[in-house]
């Protein structure tokens, strides 16, 4: 299968972090929010919050409720390890 989404999920579940951001940013490119959201997850694996976000916000634009619960779980989590009693 050529469809970069697919090839995509091909390396994410081998493990291969690098080649599934290289697929899912090709599929993404083409408007593909499950891609988006996939790209958000890969680099989380890296602990690159900040792109991960990035790509919770371009799924979430897309109306992928995964992505949305995302960004709300880690601002409820961020609110939470910076409020004090």
């Amino acid at each position: 299968n050529n469809d970069p989404y697919s090839k995509g999920e091909y390396y994410f579940n081998q493990n291969d972090i690098n080649s599934a951001i290289d697929q899912y940013l090709t599929a993404a490119r083409l408007n593909n929010p499950e891609a988006m959201y996939k790209l958000a997850l890969c680099y989380e694996k890296y602990n690159d919050i900040e792109t991960a976000l990035y790509w919770y916000d371009q799924a979430s634009q897309f109306n992928h409720i995964n992505a949305m619960i995302a960004i709300g779980d880690y601002y409820r989590n961020a609110y939470k390890e910076n409020d004090i009693q």
